[in-house]
């Protein structure tokens, strides 16, 4: 398994051996650590570290291959930090881009938002825009809540999948190919609102207010698009609104404040709201 990592600080090469080691579970004399064109390496090493000075924010880029061992990201850089006594980075996910996590020595791991330089340079450039909360090795990094990574946290959404395979047919008729398409995108919004709600506001325990508001504007338009549909077609995703409603309503309480006019879905919200974050 290959992992990448990202320094902020010196490379020590004994500790950086010392922890990829400990981590692997294999002796230093396992462990291999070369610069890019060192083409005399052990290349049947347990652990394959290739390191390489980096811009902007961070110092060093490693990659490194574990040849029986895969714990995962977290763990690496954990034991990375650790062992190092720096912080190490690491990309969070595929989508956005720019969502990493920062492990700091003590093994604590705040959020990220780091951009790479689009001018082309030779070493890898690496700028960290804002961290989650403070981190004492970047003083002047601002620091403020990452919402875009629960935009593209996808929560699965079996029911609307297995609507989409009911109504492929129907979905080519171009009578009503955009109307249900409409209808489709919402309810997948939706059903991904309720399932995130049940599951506990996954990937980081808490939903942005904006988000929350986006989510029940896609209910009041599945309230009106659905109508456009015909008859049958209408009553199918009628009833997995029903279902959704359900553990909607399973989910949230009654809550006071909202004007009259507005749907019943808009009376009501979690307890505790999602987006008063917990200190």
């Amino acid at each position: 398994m290959t992992y990448y990592m990202f320094l902020l600080g010196g490379l020590h090469l004994v500790r950086l051996k010392a922890a990829l080691a400990r981590y692997a579970g294999v002796t230093e004399d396992e462990v291999d650590i070369s610069v890019p064109d060192d083409m005399e390496r052990n290349w049947q090493a347990a652990v394959l570290c290739t390191y390489e000075p980096a811009d902007g924010d961070i110092t060093w880029s490693l990659d490194i291959y574990l040849r029986d061992v895969d714990r995962g990201d977290e763990a690496l850089a954990e034991q990375l930090a650790r062992g190092l006594g720096e912080p190490v980075l690491y990309s969070a996910q595929n989508l956005p881009p720019s969502a990493h996590w920062l492990v700091e020595a003590d093994g604590s791991r705040t959020r990220a938002r780091v951009y790479e330089a689009d001018d082309e340079v030779e070493a890898l450039t690496l700028t960290i825009d804002a961290v989650e909360r403070p981190v004492a090795a970047l003083p002047n990094v601002r620091v403020e809540v990452q919402p875009e990574v629960i935009r593209h946290h996808r929560m699965t959404t079996p029911v609307v999948d297995g609507l989409r395979m009911l109504l492929a047919d129907e979905a080519e008729d171009p009578a009503y190919r955009d109307a249900l398409w409409e209808v489709l995108n919402g309810l997948v919004a939706w059903e991904a609102m309720t399932v995130r709600m049940a599951s506990g506001w996954p990937p980081d325990g808490w939903y942005p207010f904006e988000y929350w508001q986006e989510d029940l504007g896609y209910r009041d338009s599945l309230a009106v698009d659905i109508g456009k549909l015909p008859h049958e077609v209408a009553e199918t995703l009628n009833a997995a609104v029903g279902m959704f409603d359900e553990d909607f309503r399973a989910g949230t309480a009654e809550i006071s404040g909202v004007s009259p006019e507005k749907a019943w879905w808009w009376h009501r919200a979690p307890e505790p709201p999602p987006w008063i974050r917990k200190a």
